[in-house]
């Protein structure tokens, strides 16, 4: 991920500059960069056709199958922050705490704490809330027929009154809000 990073830095991966914008900046939130400086950037950042964008990342491809065949460059997959980062993508949408990322890791409680803390810079309770709610924002923009009860299951939310909360929280607006304006 970080030489894509070094590597694409430059590319502006979003058809609309602003909605690119706000997705970098949160992003970026939690690293000591000056917001301001990083606007600045974005704004003379040319944007790359994603057939051109498509291309280098198959010519990075080949160059990394290259080096791994060539025991130039290993994978090392079974890494702890791999299989932590995995096992929460996969199962977001499902009750997830402590005691079972621990148990499913493997570890303890407190190397959990730490390794979270590490690996996304917050706790593990912000990461998953992180990725329910890009994942609800995904079904509203998507998905405009889903029952928004539906989508608060979907999203691991057992409760639509707590999804609705977080959401407003988290967003500034209600989730019917959030649907119709990005219409």
């Amino acid at each position: 991920m970080l030489i894509g990073f070094l590597l694409f830095g430059h590319v502006v991966p979003f058809s609309n500059q602003e909605e690119g914008w706000q997705e970098i900046k949160r992003r970026c939130a939690a690293l000591p960069v000056d917001p301001q400086k990083l606007h600045e950037a974005l704004l003379q950042a040319n944007p790359m056709q994603d057939d051109y964008v498509r291309s280098a990342a198959h010519i990075l491809h080949a160059v990394a199958s290259y080096l791994i065949l060539e025991r130039m460059a290993t994978l090392k997959e079974d890494l702890l922050e791999v299989r932590l980062d995995t096992y929460i993508s996969a199962h977001y949408a499902e009750p997830l705490d402590a005691v079972r990322l621990s148990k499913a890791l493997g570890i303890g409680k407190t190397q959990l704490y730490a390794l979270t803390k590490k690996l996304y810079q917050q706790g593990m309770a912000k990461r998953i809330r992180e990725l329910r709610m890009e994942k609800a924002k995904s079904l509203l923009r998507e998905q405009r027929n889903l029952p928004l009860a539906e989508g608060t299951w979907q999203c691991g939310y057992q409760d639509y009154n707590y999804f609705f909360t977080v959401f407003k929280r988290e967003t500034g607006c209600t989730p019917r809000e959030w649907r119709n304006g990005t219409e």
